[in-house]
């Protein structure tokens, strides 16, 4: 995707991410207002992430509808950065980016570095989607008794079943030359690092 593709938002997340741009929009004559879209984060102190991290430390790679899913990243400090230059340049005023490493990588390209940053021989472990669907009801069923939220529910597994979560971060680079230094490798070993360092992992 990139800025000009519509806007199809699969989840209540989606919509209300679209309806706040919506409304930064609304403003944006009275006061200097840029977008930035991400893709997934990831980065030292990410939780989110941490999971696939703790996986591959146990020897799987879990993976979600399909073997061949493709994903846009941006590493967290670069993400920072990112913020930065767009909010100063006056390039960027009143318009919409996304903002991520140029490569697309292959989800299981990905977790198999990670793996073997780790040492380990990771085993893939697809689930098909009538199962993902099935455990997230079973969790949506058992938050009711719950305070917390459930961790899977039917709107995190239509996200994670897309095939592509993908975007061109070309648009911002042309605008104000942004481009991100840091190599995948380089991104995940720092990652990486910080978990061990923690006790994360």
């Amino acid at each position: 995707m990139d800025e000009n593709s519509p806007c199809n938002p699969i989840t209540t997340y989606g919509v209300t991410k679209l309806e706040a741009e919506t409304v930064c929009q609304l403003h944006a004559n009275r006061i200097p207002i840029v977008i930035l879209r991400p893709p997934a984060v990831y980065g030292p102190r990410d939780y989110a992430g941490f999971g696939l991290f703790e996986s591959a430390s146990k020897g799987f790679i879990p993976g979600f509808g399909s073997k061949g899913k493709r994903v846009s990243l941006i590493y967290g400090p670069e993400l920072a950065r990112a913020i930065v230059e767009a909010t100063v340049s006056e390039r960027t005023t009143g318009e919409t980016y996304f903002v991520a490493d140029p490569q697309i990588y292959s989800f299981f390209e990905i977790m198999t570095k990670v793996a073997g940053m780790l040492g380990k021989r990771a085993r893939t472990l697809v689930l098909p989607k009538w199962l993902l669907y099935g455990l997230a009801g079973i969790s949506e069923a058992v938050s009711i008794f719950r305070s917390d939220p459930p961790v899977l529910n039917i709107e995190k597994v239509r996200d994670l079943i897309q095939t592509d979560w993908v975007c061109s971060p070309r648009k911002l680079e042309e605008h104000i030359g942004f481009r991100t230094q840091i190599s995948i490798e380089d991104g995940l070993t720092r990652t990486l690092e910080w978990y061990k360092e923690f006790g994360w992992i």
